[in-house]
């Protein structure tokens, strides 16, 4: 009987979560009128019940979702069974992490390095894998995607280990300016500061870096971030300040290795970005457009109007419209 009533009470909260989310969804697509479709809107009324934002600003739920992380990441990811890849796909090994190769048997074609986000604790999504095999159909380029190191059980220090052993293998392989580094969120923090640290050792650039709603300062000091949060529906700051700092590990928080904001940019090569107007990434990542502006390098920014956070992952048309871009990028 008792189970009966917590289960009514549990569908009684799903239920209210997702009128709010509806009636929230419905009140920006009146606001923003033809400036978003409606598969972003359903989109976002998805992310919005999904409860990643719950988890982050609420410290029992995030510490337990750190610790099914770390039983995770002991087993091989497998790759979803529902996820209908229309290229092949191969899996390998590098520096001791799995790594899937889309695309594995072109050659001479462009290579996209892809490091998926997940605030550094959580393995790529059904959505990532979607958009991913769409990025490697489309372009016509062989994407690499490493299941990295990620929290609680390692850093950013063990993550760079497995990017440089990639990177090695295929600049030898292709020209750099056929090599797109590529990343979402966190991944694509850790996509400019591998970039970065290429810089700082004098090592080639790839052609192109591409970041979705990049994580560029770990303890996201920008005071408009708090303005951003509020019309955020997948991140809370608190939260990811938390795992930013467990993250970064003994190192300075404004080292470029975890806040690529704050680096040497001059050496990078050419720089596009895509973020949101409804995230609060959006401050920072128009500020790094403008400090690459200052220090001379080519960067094009893809703003999002009434979007989400890495909405060029989930399918829509405005994602449609992102995929396009990469792919003229990737092939330029």
């Amino acid at each position: 009987m008792m189970r009966n009533v917590k289960r009514r009470h549990f569908d009684r909260q799903i239920a209210r979560g997702i009128v709010t989310s509806i009636k929230s969804s419905l009140k920006e697509v009146t606001k923003c009128g033809h400036h978003r479709s409606q598969r972003a809107t359903l989109t976002e009324m998805a992310i919005r019940v999904s409860g990643f934002k719950k988890t982050l600003s609420t410290p029992t739920k995030l510490a337990d979702a750190l610790q099914r992380a770390a039983v995770e990441s002991e087993r091989p990811l497998q790759l979803p069974s529902d996820v209908k890849f229309t290229v092949p796909v191969k899996e390998s090994e590098v520096a001791g992490s799995q790594c899937f190769t889309l695309n594995a048997d072109l050659q001479e074609h462009p290579v996209i390095i892809y490091l998926t986000g997940g605030a550094f604790f959580e393995r790529p999504l059904k959505e990532h894998w979607q958009f991913l095999n769409r990025l490697a159909d489309r372009t016509a380029s062989k994407v690499v995607v490493p299941i990295y190191p990620t929290l609680p059980a390692h850093t950013v220090e063990d993550a760079f280990a497995v990017l440089k052993q990639i990177y090695n293998e295929v600049y030898t392989q292709v020209p750099v300016s056929q090599v797109t580094v590529m990343g979402d969120s966190a991944g694509a923090g850790l996509a400019a500061s591998f970039c970065e640290y290429l810089g700082e050792r004098g090592l080639p650039q790839p052609g192109h870096l591409i970041m979705i709603s990049p994580w560029l300062d770990i303890d996201l000091t920008n005071p408009q971030v708090a303005d951003y949060e509020e019309k955020d529906v997948t991140l809370n700051a608190a939260g990811l300040r938390q795992l930013g700092a467990i993250w970064a590990a003994k190192l300075d928080h404004r080292n470029w290795q975890v806040s690529p904001l704050y680096g040497t940019l001059s050496p990078l090569r050419d720089v596009t970005i895509f973020v949101g107007t409804e995230e609060l990434m959006y401050p920072d990542a128009m500020d790094f457009a403008e400090r690459l502006r200052q220090q001379h390098v080519p960067v094009t920014t893809h703003i999002g109007r009434n979007l989400y956070h890495i909405y060029p992952v989930y399918q829509s048309p405005e994602s449609e419209q992102a995929v396009e871009e990469i792919k003229r990028v990737v092939n330029s």
